[in-house]
């Protein structure tokens, strides 16, 4: 039976870090964006001489894209203070049967068929489960050596579909089947 335990521990700014650019999804990071395509038809109403009308759109564009920035940012600051059981060590134990977490918040187990999804950024996995906004973050400074490292990417490719950056050592030479997005 494969197994690989890893213990990490996070501190404030990369965990604000990785859930601000990887853990949500790209439509909840970019909102604001919407507000910039706003202030885009603006220019667009501008240059066609709409008068008043532009700057109306000027306006909103940029106070909507003010707010959604700003809400992003303090939503997951607050998160830091929120959340339960990520400031002390965590460990993780992944076997061919189960993931086990265990944090100041307590333990769980839970079965592969709760995490269909699986995704590799350079510094760190996600293993997605099936609620929206639920992922376990492992970082790869958590592996003790290449060989649990190596183990821990077999176990995402048997019990997962996941994304996985190819990497000839850790993939024991053989080429990735499944490639990051």
């Amino acid at each position: 039976m494969s197994r690989v335990t890893v213990e990490y521990q996070w501190d404030r700014s990369e965990y604000l870090r990785v859930i601000r650019k990887a853990a949500l999804p790209w439509i909840y990071r970019y909102q604001y964006l919407l507000g910039v395509f706003i202030i885009c038809v603006g220019v667009i109403l501008d240059i066609e001489g709409t008068g008043g009308t532009s700057l109306f759109i000027y306006v909103i564009g940029v106070a909507y894209a003010v707010y959604m920035f700003s809400i992003m940012r303090f939503a997951t600051a607050k998160s830091w203070t929120k959340a339960v059981g990520i400031r002390g060590p965590i460990t993780v134990e992944v076997t061919d049967d189960d993931v086990s977490t265990k944090s100041d918040a307590g333990d769980t187990r839970l079965n592969w068929a709760v995490f269909p999804k699986a995704k590799e950024w350079s510094e760190y996995y996600f293993l997605m489960r099936n609620r929206f906004f639920v992922t376990t973050i492992i970082p790869k400074r958590a592996f003790e050596s290449p060989a649990d490292e190596a183990i821990f990417r077999n176990l995402l490719r048997a019990h997962t579909s996941s994304k996985l950056i190819p990497n000839g050592p850790l993939d024991g030479g053989q080429e990735s089947p499944s490639v990051a997005s």
